[in-house]
């Protein structure tokens, strides 16, 4: 998605790990916000994070920042 495209959406996005809101919380934390409601810095690190896991995946942006990453995924037991 572009910048433009993002700044209209209302999905929320994990303040401190990125990943889009799905439930309550995803890395511990419960903190969201919408792209639009990030400052310039992070928006810019949002996209740039996302232009690298695409590149490294082939995937859009938006899928990049569905559900939560895989390090949230193991076990902290």
């Amino acid at each position: 998605m572009t910048r433009e495209e993002l700044l209209a959406d209302d999905t929320q996005y994990c303040c401190y790990c990125g990943c889009e809101k799905v439930k309550f919380h995803c890395c511990g934390e419960n903190h969201f916000q919408t792209f639009a409601q990030m400052s310039t810095d992070e928006q810019d690190e949002f996209l740039q994070d996302g232009e690298e896991q695409m590149s490294e995946n082939h995937v859009s942006v938006k899928d990049v920042y569905k559900g939560a990453p895989p390090e949230t995924h193991k076990s902290a037991w």
